[in-house]
């Protein structure tokens, strides 16, 4: 959910050199040359290295599988990373949102535009560094400035319920999707999430098929999570004046229209630029609007496992689409068109479920909800 971590994954990728069949090849080539005794039966015919596809060339997903992969760095970037941020993030929402009722999307809204700005500040950061430090000391930098920002929000944030210990029990957190608006909500929250992270960590490597350059390309994302700040806040402000409902399933509308009618057909430095910010407030409006939906059809005191059951649920749909979005590219040659409108189809198809949602508590009453 966090800006922050795709941020820098886009920006470390873009800073790697993707090793090529070619390099593998003629190296294997050498060694054994170079091992093999001079007999005839030894010596190996010059042949060519295979010529790369256009797929390897148009996208490092489409590389062979595992290439320059180091198994040390699953724990911490694959595991631990995770985790951590998902125990940062969520109880911080969750406490927010016990401060407020009548303004509580817009709290939300400004708690998570943090992750934005984090979005903006680290990619650069850490790419700066990388220039002049190296890799070990951009992460270094980067988990120094965290720790005290993070020294600082566990002296500070506090839940306006003083937490009641209990045994932990499964069943609270399957007991909620018995209601049929919380399980359109979470539904469609997964179907939308199958969409929403693709042009995050696509954008970049989409416009340099079309031809922009790989250094105003790299922008493309920061622009991104800058605008998305405001995506955070105003929607939120706007929803408590009109309806969360309400105001979800017109930005929902909105993202998906974007993917499918400015990414898709987009073409040149302007269209793309125009998407990541247009992009960043739309979507950025899920990330306040989705915890505030599931706490105004929720008890106060239980909103923080309900929320915490929705994104357990829709994670998976985070996991799930970045892949199937790269199967895609490769499938296509390393065209973007099918990634594209699977992003924008899923998004479509979850505004739909919202719509849903919004029925199974109102009907189709033109009313604030």
């Amino acid at each position: 959910m966090s800006s922050p971590s795709a941020s820098i994954t886009s920006t470390i990728n873009d800073k790697q050199n993707k090793p090529s069949y070619a390099a593998s090849s003629s190296s294997k080539s050498a060694s054994i040359k170079d091992d093999a005794p001079d007999t005839e039966a030894n010596i190996l015919p010059d042949t060519p290295d295979p010529p790369q596809s256009d797929v390897e060339k148009a996208d490092p997903v489409a590389k062979p599988a595992f290439a320059g992969f180091d198994p040390s760095s699953f724990p911490d970037g694959g595991v631990c990373s995770p985790i951590g941020a998902s125990m940062i993030f969520y109880p911080a929402m969750s406490s927010t949102g016990t401060w407020f009722f009548k303004r509580r999307a817009l709290a939300l809204g400004i708690m998570a535009a943090g992750s934005s700005l984090g979005g903006v500040i680290l990619p650069i950061m850490v790419d700066r560094i990388i220039d002049q430090a190296g890799f070990p000391w951009a992460m270094r930098g980067a988990a120094f400035l965290l720790l005290a920002l993070l020294v600082y929000a566990n002296l500070t944030v506090r839940s306006r319920l003083p937490p009641s210990p209990k045994p932990w029990s499964l069943m609270e957190f399957i007991l909620p999707f018995q209601e049929l608006p919380f399980s359109l909500v979470v539904f469609a929250s997964f179907l939308f999430f199958f969409g929403m992270f693709l042009p995050f960590n696509y954008i970049i490597l989409s416009a340099e098929y079309h031809g922009m350059s790989q250094r105003l390309a790299a922008y493309l994302v920061p622009i991104l999570n800058a605008v998305s700040i405001f995506g955070r806040t105003i929607p939120g402000y706007i929803a408590d004046k009109s309806g969360r409902f309400n105001t979800m399933i017109a930005t929902s509308i909105l993202s998906a229209l974007l993917v499918l009618c400015l990414w898709l057909p987009a073409r040149g430095n302007i269209p793309y630029i125009l998407f990541a910010a247009l992009f960043g407030f739309s979507s950025g409006a899920f990330v306040s609007l989705a915890p505030a939906l599931v706490a105004q059809i929720s008890d106060i005191r239980q909103i923080g496992l309900r929320t915490g059951s929705m994104f357990a649920v829709i994670s998976v749909a985070a996991l799930c689409g970045n892949p199937i979005g790269g199967a895609l590219v490769s499938r296509e040659g390393g065209a973007y068109c099918g990634l594209q409108v699977f992003g924008g189809v899923m998004m479509a198809v979850g505004s739909v479920v919202f719509v849903g949602a919004r029925w199974s508590l109102v009907g189709w009453k033109v009313v604030k909800v």
